[in-house]
């Protein structure tokens, strides 16, 4: 006598998904919870602590923009902007030459809504040792176009050097967009009461000393000569 097979069939319940689909959420009205409420101190929490770390995270921005500079290159030639990683690379790697990559000031304090350059000249008469003279007044180049950090690639808003400036129809062939210390200054108290006795010039006064001398080393000194 045949003994019949019997299977045995095990059947398992469908799991249902701790999160519900995108549409059943939207129709879900928000309430906020005890969760959320420590999330937000939490990145309160982290922004303060990067602000201490780095005294210029204000000035990042969020759009990951990096400047670069070509190796001995002045005028604003070769200078250009931008926001991804296979854009510079794109750029540097058929070009022969070196660069300055640097992270791009997003939030830069403006001057009736365009950056600005300070322009400072320094007098050099001996490199070791070391013997430099800051000139007491300074000038200031504007850019001819508004700032935005959505068109890095318009050098008119980004670029103030006048090699550059001056071939954009804004430019002011008389002044060069050029303003004086005493403009800058009285710009500067409606930001903040002297600060370019008191910050501003000490520290340019500083970082030229600490420029210069780290390069004092690879420049060839001239007695008896100057630079500028």
């Amino acid at each position: 006598m045949k003994r019949s097979r019997e299977a045995t069939v095990a059947i398992v319940p469908e799991k249902k998904s701790p999160v519900p689909p995108i549409a059943a959420l939207k129709k879900q009205p928000y309430a906020p919870c005890a969760d959320d409420f420590l999330l937000d101190e939490l990145a309160f929490q982290t922004l303060a602590e990067l602000s201490v770390i780095n005294p210029q995270f204000a000035m990042n921005g969020l759009h990951n923009a990096w400047i670069l500079k070509p190796a001995r290159s002045s005028r604003g030639r070769g200078i250009h902007c931008f926001n991804k990683a296979s854009e510079i690379f794109g750029h540097t790697s058929v070009r022969r030459t070196k660069f300055v990559a640097q992270k791009y000031i997003e939030n830069p304090l403006l001057w009736e809504g365009k950056k600005f350059d300070i322009r400072q000249w320094v007098l050099i008469t001996s490199w070791n040792p070391l013997v430099l003279w800051f000139y007491d007044d300074c000038y200031v180049r504007m850019s001819t176009e508004c700032y935005s950090p959505h068109s890095l690639s318009d050098r008119y808003a980004h670029l103030c050097n006048r090699a550059v400036q001056k071939r954009n129809g804004g430019y002011d062939e008389v002044e060069g967009n050029i303003r004086s210390q005493e403009e800058l200054v009285g710009f500067l108290e409606g930001v903040e009461a002297d600060c370019w006795l008191s910050k501003i010039q000490p520290q340019m006064k500083r970082y030229i000393i600490l420029s210069l001398s780290s390069g004092q080393d690879f420049i060839r000194s001239r007695k008896n000569s100057f630079e500028l």
